[in-house]
Formats: structure tokens, sequence, C-alpha cells
């Protein structure tokens, strides 16, 4: 059986990119890792939370996000100023703004006495892609993730959103 999610996440990322002042960098890594831990959030059972939390040694610092099983998220980045150069393809350089490091997801239910905890070593820091790793290596299921964050030429959120297939 083949499992697909995908999320609309604009108005949520744009509320986060708004409170927290972030560079544009910065919001792309915030936004992905909202949207990431929403995705993995979802169809997990009542009350269950998921942390996902990006310690690398890029300019970002940590990015935490955490997310319930009805989609709530929030999230923080360490450093909301984090804007390196970008791409040579003209894109944000999300995974110099996270650089090396570890991905840690952690999920929590209050009947349970610890969380189930999983870490694996950032492979690019782009998101996307180290979560795909985190399910592979950790929960043994293959996976396809996509989240992308656009900005306009203000810097505002145009759109956020991902999707992922199991």
């Amino acid at each position: 059986a083949v499992s697909v999610i995908s999320v609309v996440g604009t108005k949520v990322v744009a509320d986060a990119v708004s409170r927290h002042k972030t560079a544009p960098t910065a919001s792309a890594a915030l936004g992905r890792s909202m949207l990431s831990a929403i995705l993995l959030g979802t169809f997990k059972g009542d009350d269950e939370n998921t942390q996902v939390t990006f310690k690398g040694d890029g300019p970002i610092g940590q990015i935490i996000a955490i997310s319930d099983n009805t989609g709530q998220v929030k999230g923080l980045v360490s450093n909301p100023n984090a804007d390196p150069p970008l791409r040579p393809d003209g894109k944000l350089n999300v995974g110099a703004a996270v650089g090396q490091g570890f991905l840690t997801v952690a999920r929590s239910h209050p009947s349970w006495k610890a969380p189930f905890t999983g870490t694996v070593q950032i492979a690019s820091g782009e998101i996307a892609e180290d979560i795909a790793v985190y399910l592979q290596d950790s929960e043994q299921v293959n996976s396809a993730v996509a989240v992308g964050v656009s900005l306009d030429r203000d810097l505002n959120v145009r759109s956020a959103g991902g999707y992922m297939v199991q």
C-alpha cells in the first residue's frame, strides 16, 4: 500500500516568519522544518506530538519544529538572521545555513514513559532529503519527501507546502 500526504502551510509559515522576523534563508529553513513536522505527525495517534530538531554547525544554529496529530505546529530557529549567499543556481542555500550535524525526530504521547527518539546525520541540510534519510534509517520506511517555501520580491511568504509518499 502507498500513502500520499500533502500539506499547504502558507498561512502558518507566513505567521512564523513574521513573528520570528527571519531572514530569507532562515524563513525557508524554518518553514520547511515546520512542514516536515506536520507531515511526520499526520496519521499518528491522538495526543501524539512529533518534534523535528536540526542541530547543525551552520549559522542558523538549531531548528526546532513541533507538531501534533491535528496539524498544529510551532517552530523556531536559533539565529533568525542566518542568510548565507545564494547557491550557484540562484536558490536559497538552506544546506549551508544548517551545516553538518544531526537530525533528531522525537515522537511523544502523554501515556508513554519516554518519547521514541531517532537520530541521523544531516545528509544535505536542505530539510526534505534529511527527513527522507531519517525515515529510511530510523523507521525503515522508504519515502519521497518534498517541502518548500516560496518568497515574493518583498521577501514575504508567497506559498509553502509539501508532500510525503510512503
